[in-house]
């Protein structure tokens, strides 16, 4: 950007923000003609489908899970000055573009509370946020809905009036495993209402296959409960231990079909993509034809990773396809050549 004439003012610089009675310190990317701007890479799929044409600041927004716009917001708020968006780098091409904030962008939290008004919404179930949302919860209230915050961010001193607020992080909260993610939290919510009903753990699998994704994405501690639920939750892995390979491609490709519907996060949700482990299974099911498809899918998002590469190398020798078996082989050595590890299949 400066190489093309670009200016560009405060890189990286230190700051600092009072929110809810407490400091919160974050280093901001650049400042170009008076605005804050966020800069961030991106896969060939989100840089188009998230950030570029096909997407907008609207797209980022409509699902911001690890939130980059509460984010780019509070850096302009902490120097007085408008957040301008985001310049996103393609990080396979190294093209850019700018995902930019529209003007008079009103304060999107708010406005989701008032069109579940305009809806009708007579609960609102608050997921992975709302601990500190005093304000909104407020505005909620006002229009007679009702409040659950399931939370596991830790807690001011001042809690917003909801309803209800499952998070082991209050002071006074007495259940004994503190480091629920936060569709952790959602799950034990939804356990409740479904033992009531008088269901059984087992018959929510389906929901803890979600809980053990969003382990790994909110980065918390894979102990105490979090590995219980994560256990569930690969299902996938367990059953292709036991040789059940039609179950263990049922529940990779319910991976890969969550996954894909995933936000654009860096680091990703999961550490290794699904395909990896969905492509193992349809090769140890004598389904290479299969099992090539998943890769080359899995090749267009994740350019040349060695994962893949020795998973299609797998899938075409398996065909016979020797000439194009070799040719992958030969990628896939120059892409692992700094590795210090053997691999026998597409994951570990």
């Amino acid at each position: 950007m400066k190489s093309a004439g670009v200016e560009i003012k405060n890189e990286q610089k230190q700051v600092k923000y009072k929110f809810n009675g407490e400091e919160i310190e974050g280093r901001q990317d650049v400042e170009i003609d008076e605005k804050v701007w966020d800069i961030k890479s991106a896969s060939p799929y989100s840089f188009e489908k998230k950030f570029g044409e096909d997407g907008g600041f609207n797209e980022v927004v409509k699902d911001d899970t690890f939130g980059y716009a509460s984010q780019g917001f509070l850096y302009a708020e902490s120097q007085s000055k408008d957040f301008g968006g985001w310049i996103v780098i393609n990080k396979s091409t190294g093209e850019w573009t700018v995902c930019e904030t529209p003007k008079l962008v009103e304060p999107y939290k708010s406005d989701a509370i008032k069109k579940a008004k305009q809806e009708s919404v007579k609960v609102l179930i608050v997921a992975d946020c709302g601990i500190k949302a005093i304000e909104q919860i407020e505005l909620a209230n006002s229009f007679g809905i009702r409040v659950i915050i399931c939370d596991h961010h830790k807690p001011s001193t001042e809690l917003p009036k909801a309803d209800a607020i499952l998070n082991p992080k209050q002071i006074d909260c007495e259940y004994p495993y503190k480091e629920l993610c936060g569709c952790g939290i959602v799950f034990k919510l939804i356990q409740a209402v479904n033992h009531k009903k008088g269901k059984t753990i087992d018959e929510l699998q389906e929901f803890i296959d979600l809980v053990a994704i969003a382990i790994a994405a909110d980065i918390v501690p894979i102990d105490g409960e979090n590995r219980i639920l994560a256990y569930f939750g690969l299902e996938g892995e367990v059953l292709m231990a036991k040789g059940d390979l039609t179950g263990a491609i049922e529940a990779f490709s319910s991976g890969v079909a969550i996954e894909d519907q995933n936000n654009y996060t860096e680091p990703p949700d999961w550490a290794q993509p699904m395909r990896h482990y969905l492509g193992a299974a349809l090769l140890k099911s004598n389904k290479p034809e299969e099992a090539e498809i998943v890769y080359r899918r899995d090749l267009r998002w994740n350019q040349n990773n060695g994962w893949s590469l020795f998973g299609l190398y797998q899938s075409l020798k398996m065909q016979g396809k020797a000439s194009e078996s070799e040719e992958i082989y030969k990628k896939w050595t120059e892409s692992w050549k700094l590795s210090d590890i053997d691999i026998q299949a597409s994951h570990l």
